[in-house]
């Protein structure tokens, strides 16, 4: 038996590619129905009868996600902290359960290495391999952190107690696995240990219906002033850059489901942008359903190099690079994530540099690279 852990729409339809690639006997999916992905966004992706069994669960909730109010006493502090500690327990034994009902698996696959409660899950099920589904540009931080030497010192004292408490009643067992298996689009160097199965998306690829070409131009939002990125007057400058590169040109702007709806209708309304929202991952929309526009861009999300690799060069696909100086956080991964774009580059799949105007400090696209025709 196979096994599939996801929690979001594209763990979702990485989980589908790798149930045709792989081919098990039998399909057991587990799907966590958290904040913010209820199970109904899930339902336009789930084939009939291609999965055995298919549970939900709920792993957290919107209580979870909110921080501590600071004018909170010292005492409601602490009874709001061990409430949570308490449905942490109620989470942690229902995905035990889980675990223990699938006895003896032959693959697990998990759709985010990087969350907790999901190394927990594969430190509780007997499994014969482990793999790793793609969890957009997370797979990249996956792949570095598998590949630094870990050296954790000793916890001593009372802390060591705590510890050790915390462990047996609420926390998730969360120690790094031995040995993993990505199944990436990504060309991964990997730990000595770790394994790459390349996914090229061929059963997806083979789902491409008549394409409804539109003419216009599609624009993936991302969560960067939510996850710390930039600043929302930044993120403004920036889709008011890519505005004027594409002189005109009807705009369909996708918020990201992380992106707060607020600022999508005050882009839409300041910039001009259409706002439009899809219920299954931009990839499923292009490819399965056959909406295809007349360019597909975003700043440095990863569905721009899955669409690159379904569509087979047959859309223009445009990354608009951000300024390591107007970055607040993790400048080098960003940066590294559009060096891997450069290395894909192609009459189809372009970087472009954003730069500063002199003195008035606006922003205004200029080419890079080899391609000197950007339309």
């Amino acid at each position: 038996m196979d096994v599939f852990l996801i929690e979001t729409p594209l763990q979702m339809l990485n989980a589908i590619e790798a149930r045709a690639h792989f081919r098990g006997n039998r399909n057991f999916l587990e799907i966590l129905t958290s904040p913010p992905f209820p199970c109904e966004v899930f339902l336009p992706l789930i084939e009939e009868g291609v999965w055995d069994e298919i549970r939900y669960m709920t792993i957290r909730d919107e209580g979870d996600m909110r921080a501590s109010d600071p004018r909170l006493t010292k005492l409601r502090k602490k009874v709001e902290e061990y409430h949570r500690y308490y449905k942490q327990l109620q989470y942690r034994q229902a995905l035990d359960k889980v675990a223990k009902s699938l006895g003896r698996v032959e693959r697990l696959f998990l759709g985010s290495y990087l969350q907790s409660y999901m190394r927990h899950f594969a430190n509780k099920v007997h499994y014969e391999k482990l793999l790793v589904l793609d969890d957009g540009t997370d797979t990249l931080r996956v792949n570095e952190e598998r590949k630094k030497v870990k050296l954790e010192g000793k916890v001593r004292g009372f802390n060591r107690i705590k510890e050790v408490a915390h462990a047996i009643f609420h926390d998730w067992n969360a120690g790094d696995v031995e040995r993993m298996i990505f199944f990436s689009t990504f060309d991964l160097q990997v730990a000595d240990r770790d394994i790459l199965i390349k996914n090229d998306y061929a059963y997806l690829r083979s789902l491409v219906s008549g394409a409804r070409r539109r003419n216009e131009v599609f624009f993936l939002g991302q969560p960067l002033i939510e996850d710390g990125y930039l600043t929302a007057a930044k993120y403004k400058e920036y889709l008011s850059a890519v505005q004027r590169h594409f002189k005109g040109e009807d705009i369909v702007y996708f918020p990201h489901r992380r992106e707060s709806g607020k600022s999508a209708e005050d882009l839409a309304s300041e910039l001009g942008l259409t706002v439009r929202r899809t219920d299954v991952p931009i990839e499923y929309e292009l490819t399965v359903r056959g909406n295809v526009p007349k360019v597909l861009a975003s700043f440095f999300c990863s569905a721009l190099d899955n669409c690159r690799l379904m569509l087979n060069g047959e859309l223009m696909i445009k990354a608009f690079q951000i300024r390591q100086d107007d970055l607040l956080c993790v400048k080098d991964f960003v940066e590294d994530i559009y060096e891997y774009f450069r290395q894909k580059e192609g009459p189809k799949f372009r970087v472009i540099q954003l730069e500063e105007a002199p003195r008035s400090g606006r922003l205004s696209p200029v080419c890079s690279g080899l391609w000197e025709d950007r339309s």
